[in-house]
């Protein structure tokens, strides 16, 4: 966002509406907050709007929007804009805003946590306190209030915390600020927002668990898949697509349908201009298709590579990935994509796996962003840490559904039922989805209430998925949160326990 000087103009500049909260969005909310903050003549601004404005459908407890009510002319779901739904339930939209616009902000400088005071008139000692927490690898191992630190109107102040050292661990501040003492509508230890810092980053957080049980590994060929086996567990690997068909323990098969290749999502309002942009590339039907492919054994691994194009019918090609599968005699097994895209077409909604696993799995682990939703852009109300979530409780009931509940900046994640684990990790972050609905029927209805579940555990893993932003009534999504590259690596791995 740009605002440009204008020396001899010194009236304050306010933004009659800058943030659209329409559906999964306000991604741009913390970029309005520093640009402001660059320029003393913005004095803030509104946000469209607080609440959602879709009323009860007629003896029902359902809610619509226009063309429900047999209205015409209407706006569609443009009435559902809201922080929050038209009965008063809190969306991400909101918790995002309110932990941007937090009281104090905390960053490590030197050695120190520096805080700066955002308040105009009042000192953070009279209005707010202080909990500091420290964790080493997500354990507690020091926490405490301080309630009087002094800190002046547009100031700074060190916080009065000696921090550790590095062990080697991965070190976490967390400070929430809470409400001193009543005043008006807000109570007594009101939480007004938080700070994370990363003291001490861990260069890996997990461990090879079966890194010891090594099994021999026998390969197979039939009809057009490859067959890869080490002791119990079993890969099957499609000549034609490139992709994983099938995954089996003990002879039990763990996938639905084949794993894919995935650069689409259901649409966000937010993605309303960009859609047709997207359509009309192929995104939303893109399949893969193998040209050439090699097998090496080796002793103590196998090796099966792939060039496939990514494509849809009578469009021009959108990516050529070389994938390189490679099984260990434990069962790993290693992913390592080389992806180029046609620099001519639009940027990607996202780009990684999707997995759709028997609906069994619906225990979910993750190390990332949450506990809410949380994207590129938006995901300063999230904080990392390790969460447990299941399919049903991770999907976000907007009422026009959309692409939601994604975890953004993962590191892990294990989906497991009654008696196995499918896990997959990264070292570099990724983004993470589960959701009992696919992002075909996302996309296909009108209404939350309208929606089927799929049947399967859907497993949503992305090398990078764009961000929300806010384009619905504003301006497109920025570059920097936009998956344009034309070319990227990326590697993962699969464990089942």
């Amino acid at each position: 966002m740009l605002i440009l000087p204008m020396p001899k103009n010194q009236k304050p500049y306010l933004f009659c509406e800058y943030l659209h909260a329409m559906g999964n969005s306000c991604g741009d909310t913390e970029d309005y907050f520093q640009a402001m903050e660059r320029h003393a003549g913005a004095c803030g601004g509104f946000v469209w709007e607080w609440c959602n404005h879709s009323p009860y459908l007629p003896n029902s407890s359902k809610m619509g929007y226009g063309g429900d009510f047999n209205d015409m002319p209407n706006d569609g779901n443009f009435c559902a804009d809201g922080l929050v739904t038209a009965d008063r339930q809190i969306q991400s939209n909101l918790l995002e805003y309110k932990n941007v616009y937090r009281p104090l902000r905390a960053t490590l400088k030197n050695g120190h946590i520096e805080l700066k005071n955002y308040l105009d008139f009042t000192d953070a000692a009279e209005a707010i306190s202080i909990h500091y927490q420290i964790t080493e690898d997500f354990s507690v191992v020091q926490e405490g209030q301080i309630d009087d630190l002094n800190i002046a109107p547009k100031s700074t102040a060190l916080l009065p915390l000696t921090l550790p050292t590095s062990n080697g661990s991965l070190q976490i501040l967390t400070l929430t600020y809470h409400q001193k003492t009543e005043t008006g509508l807000i109570p007594q230890g009101h939480c007004l927002g938080f700070d994370q810092i990363i003291l001490s980053a861990q260069s890996h957080l997990f461990t090879n668990e079966l890194k010891s049980n090594y099994h021999p590994i026998s390969v197979s060929e039939y009809a057009n898949l490859i067959s890869v086996k080490a002791a119990d567990i079993e890969y099957q690997f499609d000549q034609y697509k490139g992709t994983i068909q099938q995954i089996r323990k003990a002879g039990e098969p763990w996938l639905t349908q084949p794993a894919d290749f995935n650069i689409w999502r259901a649409p966000l309002d937010n993605d309303s201009l960009m859609k047709a942009h997207w359509l009309a590339a192929g995104y939303d039907r893109a399949t893969s298709r193998v040209y050439d492919y090699g097998l090496t054994e080796q002793k103590s691994a196998v090796e099966i590579s792939f060039k496939l194009g990514l494509v849809a019918v009578s469009k021009a090609r959108i990516l050529t990935l070389n994938v390189v599968y490679r099984i260990e005699q434990n069962g790993l097994l290693q992913i390592n994509i080389h992806a180029e895209k046609q620099p001519n077409l639009p940027f990607l909604p996202r780009f990684g796996l999707r997995f759709f696993l028997n609906q069994g799995f619906n225990q979910v682990e993750y190390v990332g962003y949450g506990p809410t939703e949380s994207y590129l852009d938006k995901h300063h109300a999230t904080a990392f840490g390790r969460y447990k979530t299941t399919p049903e409780s991770n999907h976000v009931p907007y009422l026009k559904p959309q692409e939601n509940g994604s975890h953004y900046g993962c590191l892990d994640v294990k989906v497991a039922n009654s008696s196995d684990c499918f896990t997959v990790q990264s070292h570099t972050p990724f983004s993470m989805n589960v959701s009992p609905y696919s992002q075909e029927e996302l996309g296909s209805k009108k209404h939350q209430y309208d929606l089927e579940k799929s049947g399967s555990t859907i497993l949503c893993v992305d090398y990078k998925m764009s961000g929300v932003g806010s384009n619905s009534c504003g301006p497109a999504l920025k570059a920097q949160y936009r998956l344009n590259e034309t070319e990227w690596d990326w590697a993962i791995s699969l464990q089942i326990n």
